[in-house]
């Protein structure tokens, strides 16, 4: 709003133009920085907009009246199955995988931490600015250039989380009228059943990355296995660091509920305004749940997912 010409300042607002917040920069010449794009990652042009998904049901029912309407039984039972893709963008780097000595707190409080050369066979900085203590046996250090930051847009291009869920529904009873008592019971009713629901979801995380592994191809002195993260925008690790690094998570969780039941209802006696009726029954049900996570999550050790443990 207020630019009468929406191409004068084409950069992100805030960014380029006479109300930015580091303005004024150059809008002509050799320093003329373009679109937002060269100043933060356009994550909304690198993942689609909608996720694709499908979804099949199948479903099935089953009546049969085996003395009149006295007694009846009755089954049906669903399966459905749902998947969709969610794209994410690429993993960043961050938390740090080496650690301070003796706890869980990360040494770089911003990006990770990479040791010098020749730990490190790509790090272009023989001097570092901090060290890790008592990393290494006989307590010496190791040192590594702290808040470097990056990210696997190159390496692995946009991270899936692929979802699948099943849901099962199986449902078999009797039930009847109770006419066939006395007349008095014409209008009560009985039902009792078995029902059983399972649900089962799987989460596919890829394009996540292992702090391990991190660590250990960040301490690599081979060029051709060593991980690299002082790339330009057109470069990528070797084939060997991206498989040292790079990970798919799998996470799985179950749910089920098995419900038996039995119920009576109808009517005691009337009344000028209507009759009065009733009605009881009882239900037991047996929950189940179960998480299961993926080792690198259930030991706080993967970078760009959520960890947790499982139960």
């Amino acid at each position: 709003p207020f630019v009468a010409n929406p191409n004068a300042y084409p950069g992100a607002p805030g960014i380029i133009g006479p109300n930015a917040i580091q303005a004024p920069f150059p809008q002509f010449g050799p320093q003329y920085k373009g679109g937002g794009d060269y100043f933060f990652f356009n994550f909304a042009a690198f993942t689609p907009a909608l996720p694709p998904g499908d979804r099949q049901v199948y479903y099935g029912s089953f009546t049969r009246d085996i003395c009149d309407k006295y007694l009846t039984v009755f089954a049906d039972f669903k399966y459905a199955r749902s998947f969709f893709d969610s794209s994410l963008a690429a993993v960043p780097f961050t938390p740090d995988p080496f650690k301070n000595p003796g706890t869980n707190t990360f040494f770089s409080p911003a990006g990770i931490s990479v040791p010098v050369f020749p730990f490190n066979a790509w790090n272009p900085f023989t001097v570092a600015n901090a060290t890790i203590p008592n990393f290494f046996p006989g307590g010496i250090g190791l040192p590594v250039t702290t808040g470097v930051r990056f990210r696997g847009i190159n390496d692995t291009g946009p991270r899936s989380e692929k979802f699948t869920y099943w849901d099962q529904l199986f449902d078999v009873g009797l039930r009847g009228e109770m006419g066939w008592i006395a007349d008095y019971f014409k209008t009560w009713n009985w039902e009792m059943g078995f029902r059983y629901s399972r649900n089962e979801g799987q989460d596919l995380s890829i394009g996540e990355v292992s702090q391990p592994g991190l660590r250990e191809a960040l301490l690599d002195s081979d060029p051709a296995t060593a991980f690299d993260p002082f790339l330009n925008f057109h470069a990528h690790n070797t084939k060997a660091a991206r498989q040292a690094v790079y990970v798919t998570l799998h996470n799985s969780g179950e749910f089920e509920l098995p419900i038996g039941y039995l119920t009576f209802n109808g009517d005691l006696f009337n009344l000028p305004a209507g009759p009065v009726s009733f009605a009881l029954g009882g239900e037991y049900e047996a929950p189940r749940f179960t998480r299961d996570r993926d080792a690198l999550n259930n030991t706080f050790q993967s970078i760009g997912s959520v960890d947790g443990q499982s139960f």
